[in-house]
Order: C-alpha cells, then structure tokens, then sequence
C-alpha cells in the first residue's frame, strides 16, 4: 500500500512539474561569466544613479565574496566614496583609511586623503543629527496584511463542494490567504472543475484572450464565504493569448550565436500594443471580488530579450542613441562566455525601469475598477542574493520595485533549487534565506510586505518535501515577522504551522 500511495503521490508532482516548469524556469543559455566584475560594474551604474547607499553596499558585496580579486582597490575607494556620497562619514572615514593602509601607492591616495579631510569636517558638521523642519507633518504608512499563503496551481478537487472542503482545512489550520492561476500556457494541467478546450488562454472572464472557463467566479464565491483572502496569479509577458502569431506583439532578442535578432518567447512590452492588451485583461481581472493580484515571474527581460523597433525607438527618445548589440556585449577569443560593456549596464536598468512602468500601468488600470486591490511583484532570489546578477539576467531590480511601490516583494526562497544552483549545502542555503529575508525587510522597510516563498516540491527529481522539512522553512521565516506563502499548495502539508496564533507580531521594520 506505501508503495502505491508513494507512486501517485510521485505522479502528481511529475504531472504538475510538467504543466508548470517555467514557473522556475532559468536562462540555462545565459552564457555570461559575472563574479567580480559583473558586481563591481553593477556598482558603479548605482553610483551614477545617484543611488549611493546601494552602490556603497555592492561595491561591500565584492569585496567580501571576492577578497582577491583585481577590483579589491577600486572596489575599496568606491565603497569608502559611495558611504560619503551617502552620508555615512564615520564609515566613509574608515574606508578610506582602508584603503590608504592597504593600497597607499594606488592613484587615488592622495585624493583618498582629501576625502579623509572632507569627511571628517562634514561629520564634525552633522554632530547634532538631521533638524526636522518646522510643520513637517508625520506620514502614517499603512501596513499590508501579514499573509499565511498556499500558491494554488491546482486544487485536488474536481468539483466545487470538493474545492469547498479543501478551503475549509486551509481555514481551520490557519492559512488566511489563498493565491489562485488564472492563467493557461500550452502545456499545463486545466483546472479540474471545468473542461478546457483552448490551449492557452485565462480563467475569467474577459473579450482579450480566450476564456477556458470562470474558474476564479467560482473559487471568489468560495474564499469569501470561508473567509479567506484571494489573490489572483497572473502573466504579463506571456500574456499573449490570442496574439501568438502577431508579429508586431512578439519580444525580440539578440541571438549571440548567430548574430542576428529572432523572436522571443511572449509579448514586446515596449510595444503600446502590447501593453494596452495587458490593461484590457488585467481591468477585466479587476472587476472580480479578489483582494490582490500576484504578478508571475514573466515580468522579465533576459540578458538577451529587449530589442525589436519599438524598443529601438524608445530606447533613443529616452536615452538619446541607438541600441547596438555590438555596444553590449564583449566577445573574446577562446572563451564561451560574454562580458558585458558599461552601455549594457545602462540598458539593463532602462529595461527594468520599462518592466516597472508597465507593472505600474497595470496597478494604475486595475485599481479604476477595483480601489482597495493589492499587488504582489514575484523576483527571483538573486535579486536579493545577488542584485547584479538579477539586473543583467533579468532586468530585475528590488530597489527600483521598491520605489515604485509594490504592496508585497514576493521573493522565490526556493531553498533545493538554491542549493543546486549555487553549490551549498543544506544547512548553509537555509542560513541564507533568514538572511535573505533580512536583507529584504532592511531593503523593503515593511515586514508584512516581505512575502517569502517557500517550495514544497523538488523541481528536478518531482519529489514532495517532507512536512517535516516545510515546517522548519516556515518557522525559521515566522521567527522574521514576514509575510509566508508555499508553493505549490498539495495536501499533508503542516498548513497549521503556518498560522499567526502565537506568533511574535513584533514589527521589524529595518529602519522605514
């Protein structure tokens, strides 16, 4: 009897691994060495953005995780330069004698000494602390909800009174939010309560994609009467249900291989085309009785996806030249990876400011309809563990989300897939993701609005952890105050670890 039981349990992983692999999906032909250089270049693009703490903390990232590499002393003065642009004299102070004691001989000595002077005077200066301006009003910031979320791609139900019995044991075991696929691509498993006939298309109703049936009518009716949250997951780039063959509306890359662009997977979201289809589906998304919406981890531009005519024709409105491939990227003799050139930097973080205008339009349009509707932005793990990283594979970037303003931070801790991608073991990948959510609430200010995401399936073998293995994720996380979510939602999960009762509601607000 184990056996058999152990075998469907195995087939329901593997069925739904099948039907959702691009929900961890990674750029496996992302041939790009990064290490220190990647961080160091990263750094000085936050330099020139102003964006003086985040350079001051990079340019630390390098010199930490690469001790010896050739950047040690450009990374040193800039860090010690960045905590002066930032305002921290006392650390800029002792970055700069750093720097002196171990790189006395290096150009920029002398300068560092000045700095040393300049500091010190400023420092003097700020003795007595920031003066709050008379009639300065206090800015109550509001909290979001602290979530207890299950990711639901699929229910076990295949009926609607069977669906009502799962959201009842979510309820009683504490689980105070449930996070539902709206969304069909080619290839995934239908939603059991209906009989899908399209192969791709959306689970409400709506005249900009085909409609494989209301599934989220259903499942709102469901979640408000057990007194449960609902967020609604939803595609933006490869939303192109129903424009699939629509050459105007595909995403344009650069091949590196053949040197020449191809068409991408997904929607040109440089097009106003594209984006106007997106508003038509995320106001009709809107209109349902759902309390938020989870933005699926689409919202992103490979280090080779952003080109095409109207990205050109943006990209020198806004920037004032021409986007050359051959300006992006360095191509050396012998060696199977590319490098990335100042201009690359630059574009990157222009496409991660045009991904968080269109996330911005889509919140603007769907708040019309809806006023009180939040928002959720899924980043991957490196835009935490590894922010240089995430900026130039992805166009992601945690800081600019923040700024825009995101009611949660949705961070993918998937801690087995963290463990194969960057070679460490168990017990040191889930140190750092209490360290990650840390890094987060300190990034974010708000703790409530940290959503770590936690995985119950292992994605390379279908495996499904052991309760045992997702309740100490939870628990290590709740000690952190952050909102928590695991993913994907599958029955004999320990979902009353999950729950508030008891729980320290202690504010972390890492200093907003």
């Amino acid at each position: 009897m184990r056996s058999i039981i152990k075998l469907c349990v195995l087939s329901f992983a593997v069925l739904f691994l099948a039907a959702n692999a691009s929900f961890a999906e990674k750029d496996s032909a992302a041939t790009t060495d990064f290490g220190y250089e990647g961080i160091f270049n990263y750094s000085k693009l936050l330099f020139n953005q102003n964006d003086f703490q985040g350079s001051a903390i990079e340019a630390k990232r390098l010199l930490k995780d690469y001790p010896a590499s050739p950047y040690g002393a450009k990374a040193r003065y800039l860090f010690a330069l960045s905590s002066l642009k930032a305002g921290k004299y006392s650390i800029a102070i002792k970055g700069f004698e750093k720097f002196l004691s171990e790189h006395g001989e290096h150009k920029h000595a002398s300068l560092a000494e000045e700095k040393i002077k300049e500091a010190t005077a400023l420092l003097k200066e700020d003795f007595s602390g920031p003066k709050v301006p008379e009639g300065l009003k206090t800015v109550k910031v509001i909290a979001p909800d602290r979530l207890r979320a299950v990711q639901v791609s699929l229910f076990h139900g295949k009926t609607i009174d069977e669906i009502d019995s799962e959201l009842k044991l979510l309820k009683n075991a504490g689980v105070d939010t449930v996070i539902l696929r709206v969304f069909h691509n080619p290839g995934d498993r239908y939603h059991g309560i209906i009989k899908g006939r399209a192969e791709s298309g959306v689970y409400f109703n709506t005249e900009h994609a085909p409609v494989i049936g209301d599934v989220l009518g259903s499942v709102a009716k469901l979640t408000k009467a057990n007194g449960l949250k609902l967020f609604a997951w939803m595609t933006t780039k490869y939303a192109d249900y129903g424009l699939e063959n629509t050459a105007s509306s595909s995403c344009v890359k650069y091949d590196l291989e053949k040197n020449g662009y191809a068409e991408c997977r997904g929607l040109d979201l440089f097009s106003e085309n594209s984006l106007e289809h997106l508003k038509g589906l995320y106001k009709d998304l809107a209109r349902y009785e759902i309390d938020g919406i989870l933005f699926q981890d689409d919202l992103v531009l490979k280090h080779t996806e952003g080109y095409g005519d109207s990205a050109g024709k943006l990209y020198f409105k806004e920037m004032g030249k021409r986007m050359d491939p051959d300006k992006m990227y360095i191509r050396i003799e012998g060696e199977k990876y590319v490098r990335y050139t100042p201009e690359f930097w630059e574009w990157s973080s222009w496409k991660n400011r045009r991904l968080l205008f269109v996330a911005k339009s889509l919140m603007e349009t769907a708040r019309k309809e809806n006023p009180g509707i939040r928002f959720a932005l899924n980043l991957m793990y490196e835009s935490v563990v590894n922010p240089s990283q995430a900026l130039a594979w992805l166009s992601q970037d945690l800081r600019g989300a923040v700024k825009v303003g995101f009611d949660y931070y949705s961070i993918m801790a998937y801690h087995r897939q963290m463990a194969t991608e960057l070679n460490k073991g168990h017990k040191e990948v889930l140190a750092l993701i209490e360290e990650m959510a840390e890094e987060a609430q300190r990034r974010v200010g708000l703790s409530a609005s940290v959503l770590m995401k936690i995985q119950t399936v292992d994605w390379e073998t279908g495996e499904e952890l052991s309760g045992r293995e997702v309740a100490y994720l939870i628990n290590t996380l709740k000690r952190r105050g952050v909102s928590i979510a695991v993913f994907p939602y599958r029955r004999l999960l320990p979902f009353d670890e999950l729950a508030l009762v008891n729980e320290s509601m202690k504010e972390t607000s890492g200093g907003r």
